[in-house]
């Protein structure tokens, strides 16, 4: 799961959402070195944090 939101945001249309190769393979790393418990967690606050810069970019 964790690898297909990562692709999911490599896809993305706006520039500024897709992250660059240094935060790629620091994400594959983590995700390759992380135990599915820990991943699950993950996914989930990197879920709650993009809802938040979503909201941010809409107000400005």
């Amino acid at each position: 799961m964790a690898v297909a939101k990562l692709a999911r945001k490599c896809l993305s249309r706006k520039g500024r959402k897709r992250p660059n190769m240094r935060e790629v393979s620091f994400e594959l790393e983590r995700i390759r070195s992380s135990s599915p418990e820990d991943l699950e967690v993950h996914v989930r606050n990197v879920d709650a944090e993009e809802q938040i810069m979503e909201i941010n970019r809409e107000r400005f």
